[in-house]
């Protein structure tokens, strides 16, 4: 009747014979982090044509939150080193992605902010879409300092008891 055929087998091919280790290859992905953080900043300040479509273009898709971008990419770029501090924990960047993200939505900030925006007020409402980028705010920053909610607002209301004693 029928004949079987062999399952075919698959090997990789080696298409050289570059074999890099897991932290060097970490280690390029935190420097071109780095690298793409000072263009970012560069652009800030500087005229060049590069410098110039590319803080136009991140202005178009981002807004104000362009400005926040370095920092964020930095944070990134920790975890792929082994740094031993707390800026290397897994938190920082998690935490002020959240924020950032909830940032660009709640201000609706460039074409992905206005996105973010008209998905969530189409789906819930303008009011659930402020709420809902408000709590995520919130708990991007709780992440961010890795701390709970109630140490959170006594942080914020000694701070703003700190403001008001300063204002008198």
């Amino acid at each position: 009747m029928f004949k079987l055929k062999h399952k075919r087998k698959y090997r990789k091919r080696k298409f050289g014979k570059v074999k890099l280790k897991k932290q060097t290859v970490y280690t390029v992905g935190a420097i071109w982090l780095w690298i793409l953080a000072a263009a970012i900043t560069l652009s800030f300040f500087g005229e060049g044509i590069l410098l110039n479509r590319l803080r136009d273009e991140l202005m178009l898709q981002v807004g104000w939150i362009y400005y926040l971008l370095p920092p964020v990419l930095v944070s990134l770029s920790f975890l792929f080193f082994k740094v031993k501090s707390e800026l290397g924990k897994s938190n920082v960047p998690l935490g002020l992605g959240i924020a950032t993200v909830s940032l660009i939505g709640l201000t609706q900030a460039g074409l992905v902010g206005e996105t973010l925006w008209m998905t969530v007020a189409s789906a819930i409402s303008a009011e659930g879409g402020v709420l809902l980028f408000l709590g995520t705010l919130l708990v991007g920053f709780i992440i961010l300092f890795n701390t709970s909610l109630d140490r959170f607002v006594n942080f914020l209301l000694m701070g703003m008891q700190t403001v008001s004693d300063m204002v008198k």
